[in-house]
């Protein structure tokens, strides 16, 4: 793991980017203004089947491995003989979605963050026809992770094409993993359990992963909650999501830091300035904990919003909350120095 600044200012604030609503155009213009520094490409999977994550990602691998084609079923999603409606529906949700972010880009320059569901998560979530989760099948989850490294550069070629000034940073979104290590997943007639998946298989799946995006011209990022940073580091990613409600341990995050990482921090946006206090003094306890001061923390941080129902009209008051809190981050850095 290489030292590298993070693509952001100091202490920026990040978008969200799954939100509720059918209007992706108003979606993503309002994440351009509201989150300049750091916008993120939108989700929307109120639009129905194939724009949801899971149809979106499992789609981009249809496109290349017509075994790993995928349609829906009422528990979600399952593999299919053969790519059809609902996998071109996904497609050409996508393919608008990224027509709309190169119009509304025209002349832009920054960081840009773009996401893709993850192997382990998808593989947890897909069916296989007889019913069962894909992640199951060891064969059929080292398909989706081989297909997956390719997928993910292309994603991250056509970004960088259609967006030529932005310094891309592909997001893995991983909600799965940590039950995947432990050995928790349900069978789906919840009766039993899967099998663990060794950690040293994920993380080689995650690092061929996280090597072809780095050869596409992009950085690698992974958020997947309840994994420890020093787990993170082992897959070559060189930035992670993390939820600053869900705590931390100070050693990991030290050597995380010291290791060249970059966090997104995600914090919950009430307004007020003693709640704006509360949340500086939180990051400034938490450098202290990982032996950093508070400067040399934030010279690698970012801030979003935490992952959760907005609506397109919030996102205004919630990039002035943000803005609020970063700013006041700077302020307390200045004063400290």
């Amino acid at each position: 793991m290489t030292d590298q600044s993070p693509p952001w200012p100091l202490a920026a604030a990040t978008a969200p980017w799954l939100l509720p609503g059918v209007d992706a155009p108003e979606a993503q213009r309002a994440v351009l203004g509201d989150f300049a520094e750091f916008p993120a490409l939108v989700e929307l999977p109120d639009r129905g089947v194939g724009a949801d994550a899971v149809g979106r990602t499992g789609a981009q691998l249809a496109g290349i491995a017509q075994y790993l084609a995928i349609e829906t079923t009422p528990n979600g999603w399952r593999i299919a003989d053969a790519p059809g409606r609902d996998s071109r529906r996904a497609t050409s949700i996508l393919t608008a979605d990224l027509d709309e972010l190169e119009e509304l880009t025209q002349g832009w320059e920054g960081p840009l963050v773009v996401g893709m569901v993850g192997p382990w998560t998808l593989a947890a979530r897909i069916e296989l026809v007889n019913g069962e989760r894909l992640i199951g099948d060891p064969g059929a989850t080292r398909d989706v992770g081989e297909a997956m490294a390719v997928v993910a550069a292309e994603f991250v070629t056509a970004v960088i094409h259609r967006v030529p000034g932005a310094n891309v940073v592909l997001r893995l979104d991983e909600p799965e993993l940590a039950a995947a290590l432990a050995g928790s997943l349900p069978t789906q007639s919840g009766w039993g359990r899967l099998r663990t998946v060794p950690a040293q298989t994920a993380t080689n799946v995650l690092e061929q992963i996280g090597l072809a995006v780095a050869a596409a011209g992009a950085r690698f990022a992974l958020r997947a909650p309840g994994i420890a940073p020093s787990f993170v580091a082992t897959t070559g990613a060189m930035i992670m999501w993390h939820d600053l409600a869900a705590g931390i341990r100070p050693d990991d995050f030290g050597e995380w830091f010291d290791r060249g990482g970059a966090t997104v921090f995600e914090v919950d946006t009430p307004g007020g300035q003693d709640r704006i206090g509360v949340q500086v003094q939180r990051l400034t306890r938490l450098a202290g904990e990982v032996g950093l001061d508070l400067a040399r923390l934030t010279a690698r941080a970012a801030f979003a919003p935490q992952v959760a129902a907005l609506r397109t009209s919030d996102l205004t008051q919630v990039g002035q909350r943000l803005g609020e809190l970063t700013r006041a981050i700077r302020t307390e850095v200045d004063e400290r120095e």
